[in-house]
């Protein structure tokens, strides 16, 4: 098991901001270098007869295209580990569709990533389906979350963006079923994969280690452990947030509404009766009229193990 450290995350963070900085220099470096060439094909381009300079020039912006998409690519290769020129080339319209999904409720940002995961390739498509695992869960989708599961079983991919998420989503639909026995059967089948992500990886890759980490020491009854790992998570959701673009303040603020939820679960196992009560009123202050399937379904969870543990949370 890898060893996660309060320690170990200021480092991850402080690493970050510092692999940003120096990407910033590396393109700003190459704007400039792309710059004196352009400088130096025009003085050629100039210099050529009407002639043959047309068909020079196309071939200048041919070749000027491609390097820049190539380059591009190589510079988010080393700051993501996903080199993909396509993601480039569709970066544009990628950040329209992030924008556009960002103003939809849960079931239509559901049919929009659908029919994205069916008309896209490559990276598009894996990062659709990779959006979709969050919502079918949010909404309660059992049968979408089981095909998405099969789907990716049946794959073997070949990058190591791919293997990931083909494990994280085998995870994701274990601990949504919980299926406990798989859950572990798995995690620990890759626990080389999550140890090399915490050890070696970017700061999402670390957090998304860490987050599957404390389901399994749930899962494993090391509530303690679990415990620990999850309040360090949440006390670094602000920071992570800093060095990760793709998490935004509605997310963190998610995190944190459901944690009297969480805390009243970790407090049962924990045998801390009172505490358990009183966060679980909060969590029924907050969510017993929810129209959210999920969170429906996690109250009456954690509700049944109140009961089970004797707990008077009236």
């Amino acid at each position: 098991m890898f060893e996660v450290t309060r320690e170990k995350l200021e480092k991850a963070i402080e690493e970050e901001k510092e692999s940003a900085k120096k990407y910033e220099k590396k393109l700003v470096r190459f704007i400039i270098c792309f710059g004196a060439l352009g400088a130096i094909e025009l003085i050629f381009l100039f210099a050529l007869p009407p002639a043959t300079g047309f068909l020079a020039l196309i071939a200048v912006v041919v070749f000027d295209f491609i390097l820049l998409v190539m380059f591009i690519a190589f510079f988010t290769w080393q700051e993501t580990g996903i080199f993909s020129p396509w993601l480039v080339i569709n970066s544009i319209n990628s950040t329209e569709f992030s924008k556009k999904l960002k103003t939809l409720d849960d079931v239509s940002k559901i049919q929009l990533l659908e029919e994205k995961a069916k008309t896209a390739k490559g990276i598009l498509r894996t990062n659709a389906i990779a959006s979709l695992v969050p919502l079918y869960t949010r909404r309660d989708e059992a049968e979408k979350m089981k095909a998405l599961t099969e789907y990716m079983m049946s794959t073997n991919p070949k990058s190591k963006y791919g293997k990931n998420l083909r494990t994280d989503i085998m995870l994701s639909y274990y601990d949504y079923t919980d299926d406990v026995e798989n859950y572990i059967k798995v995690f620990e089948e890759n626990l080389q994969e999550f140890t090399d992500m915490w050890e070696n990886g970017k700061i999402n890759y670390k957090a998304a280690a860490m987050g599957r980490q404390i389901v399994y020491l749930v899962h494993t009854n090391e509530y303690k452990e679990a415990f620990r790992l999850h309040n360090l998570m949440l006390e670094f959701l602000d920071k992570f947030a800093t060095v990760m673009p793709s998490m935004d303040a509605e997310q963190i603020n998610r995190s944190r509404e459901m944690n009297c939820l969480d805390y009243a679960m970790y407090y049962c196992k924990l045998g801390e009766k009172e505490k358990a009560a009183e966060s679980f009123r909060v969590a029924l202050e907050r969510f017993e009229n929810t129209d959210i399937p999920f969170l429906k379904k996690h109250l009456e969870k954690v509700r049944r193990m109140l009961d089970e543990a004797g707990i008077d949370y009236t």
